[in-house]
């Protein structure tokens, strides 16, 4: 961390301290960027998505400790580089340490979010089932509204039309509106249902204005029978987990959203959605003074991150602002200390001698 021209035991102590909290910060976060990493690339890489996530984490923690040890260096004529060093490495401890608490939480909360999860989706499909009986219920379902405007636009231009002075056009529209003859008698009788039946659903059957009539009666039985089912899953859902509720009733939801990767045990099937999720769930209940101890260790390991990356940053900043700091990269010391390194080396074995030679006459000297 320092330079070769100036270094004492005391400030190559603190040096010493500065390079073992900044590596133990960007340690820390490695640590908890590893399953983010590995589930944000689990869609692309599956089975290599854990290597890559190791190496990009191992990657961003080496590039982490070179942008500190680049901070630690402000020498005259180095102070942009400086600078710029201890920017990026706040820059990646911000970023880290933003993500390590959801980092953390996959890794040891994941159960937890997949059924956080289920218990969204199963909210949300009930949600989408009431809205569509709301439709239902006051006929504004999309499908029965192009209907009945359609049937207006029809109705409105028999109405300005001359049946005698425009046979031609007036029976034109009439057959868009209602049909011809022959199809009008073909369904004198039947029911609603035997009409479906008999041209293949209410898109099939001849006549507009006949469609409106036919989708408002279907709407309303559609309606009588989801609420029923709604009912039903309002009580069902507070009952049993989610994720049982949704392999019941919404198979098709829970077939496209979750794997069983071992029996009994369910998880989310995309990697992203895991991400996702966890990002959402974690800063929620961070931001909600109510749930903000549900986080549990995922809190205490975004709270430590935060402590050693700002005890980091100051550490190095501090450094590079100290004068022995400074001097330790000062060139022009670099030649005292060569020198005196050289004399000592030359004065080496004049002293070793001299001691032998002392310490010869005072074993000849014991005797007598």
């Amino acid at each position: 961390m320092r330079g070769k021209c100036f270094g004492t035991k005391s400030f190559d102590d603190t040096c010493g301290k500065a390079a073992n909290t900044m590596a133990g910060s960007t340690a820390w976060d490695a640590v908890s960027t590893v399953p983010f990493i590995q589930f944000s690339l689990q869609n692309y890489l599956n089975f290599f998505a854990l290597p890559a996530a190791l190496s990009l984490s191992i990657g961003l923690m080496v590039l982490s400790n070179i942008a500190g040890k680049l901070g630690s260096n402000r020498a005259k004529g180095r102070e942009t580089i400086a600078t710029t060093g201890l920017l990026l490495f706040i820059l990646l401890s911000s970023a880290k340490t933003l993500l390590s608490g959801v980092g953390f939480d996959i890794l040891v909360n994941k159960d937890g979010i997949t059924r956080q999860y289920s218990r969204e989706l199963a909210t949300a499909q009930l949600n989408e089932r009431e809205k569509t009986l709301g439709q239902l219920q006051t006929l504004k379902n999309p499908k029965l509204l192009n209907f009945q405007s359609s049937c207006n636009a029809l109705t409105e231009q028999l109405q300005r039309t001359d049946k005698d002075l425009q046979p031609k056009a007036w029976e034109n529209l009439w057959v868009q509106a209602f049909g011809e003859y022959k199809q009008q008698e073909s369904m004198r009788g039947l029911t609603n249902q035997q009409v479906l039946d008999k041209f293949g659903g209410v898109n099939q059957v001849p006549g507009v204005c006949k469609r409106y009539e036919l989708q408002q009666a279907e709407d309303l039985k559609e309606a009588s029978a989801l609420q029923t089912k709604i009912s039903d899953w309002r009580v069902k859902i507070g009952s049993v987990p989610p994720l049982t509720f949704l392999r019941q009733e919404f198979p098709n939801v829970y077939s496209e959203e979750f794997i069983e990767t071992k029996p009994g045990q369910i998880e989310i099937r995309s990697g992203q959605t895991i991400v996702t999720q966890a990002f959402q769930q974690f800063f929620t209940k961070l931001l909600d003074p109510s749930k903000v101890l549900e986080l549990g260790v995922s809190l205490f390991w975004m709270v430590m991150s935060v402590i050693l990356s700002l005890l980091a940053t100051i550490l190095l900043w501090a450094l590079s602002r100290s004068k022995e700091m400074k001097m330790s990269y000062e060139t022009r010391l670099l030649p005292y200390t060569q020198q005196l390194l050289q004399a000592y080396q030359e004065r080496l074995p004049l002293a070793l001698q001299q001691a032998r030679q002392r310490n010869e006459a005072g074993q000849q000297e014991g005797p007598r």
